[in-house]
């Protein structure tokens, strides 16, 4: 566990606790883009049943706007809510954080993707572990963001606005890493992903975000162990003699 996940954990403890829930257990884990852009997921089990749960989980999540993750909760008793009340609570709770109903996955590249190595057992956790890193840092990066942008609103500098969008070069290296995330693990294309997180990695080294570049690089390395283990990665293959006759 990175120091950044750890960070994370006491956080959502302490805030979930503040709501008035008893945490029996924390666990940190990434969302699938477009939705990392929030940060990664972090649940919260509490010792109390269903209702209890939801209404700690509505009231934490104003704590939680701004923070750069997205809070779930679980419960150990027993489910005194309906499938439609839970809906309802979890509403309630996003709209607190500050998550929108849609969330807009601004990058279409990934559409145009193409679509037996020896794998250590923990290369898979150890992955998972950089992504919630990177989208730990997204989390906070895009909170700052629109903390930023909201502000020059306010005040009707609308130019200077429009013009942080396309400045914030720390928030854009964060979306490529959406787009790597995306590539690998809904697209399962190795060879994509490698080359995006590895893009940021060189491009987040030169521009002196070393937070950035080291967890790009270390998930760069994993993904191409992974998927040559599973064969995933694009491998240049002669053509079969055999083939079109």
């Amino acid at each position: 566990m990175s120091d950044m996940v750890k960070e994370l954990t006491i956080e959502a403890a302490r805030i979930v606790r503040a709501a008035g829930g008893n945490v029996v257990n924390v666990k940190v884990e990434p969302t699938n883009p477009p939705a990392d852009r929030l940060g990664p997921l972090v649940t919260v089990m509490v010792d109390s049943d269903a209702r209890e749960a939801h209404e700690v989980l509505v009231k934490a999540a104003g704590e939680v706007r701004g923070k750069g993750f997205i809070l779930d909760v679980t419960y150990t008793g027993k489910k005194d809510l309906s499938d439609e009340e839970i809906v309802e609570y979890i509403a309630r709770a996003d709209a607190r954080m500050g998550i929108p109903i849609f969330i807009d996955d601004t990058f279409d590249a990934v559409s145009a993707v193409r679509g037996g190595a020896h794998m250590r057992p923990n290369a898979e956790s150890e992955l998972d572990g950089r992504i919630v890193d990177l989208q730990i840092l997204h989390g906070r990066a895009h909170a700052e963001h629109r903390a930023r942008k909201d502000a020059l609103m306010k005040e009707h500098r609308w130019d200077e606005a429009k013009a942080l969008d396309e400045e914030d070069a720390r928030l854009a290296l964060l979306e490529v890493t959406s787009a790597a995330t995306w590539a690998w693990r809904k697209c399962r294309n190795g060879h994509f992903a490698v080359d995006l997180f590895r893009a940021v990695e060189v491009l987040a080294r030169k521009l002196g975000y070393e937070d950035i570049a080291g967890p790009a690089g270390e998930a760069a390395d994993l993904v191409r162990e992974i998927a040559s283990a599973r064969k995933d990665l694009d491998e240049d293959e002669e053509e079969d003699p055999e083939q079109g006759r």
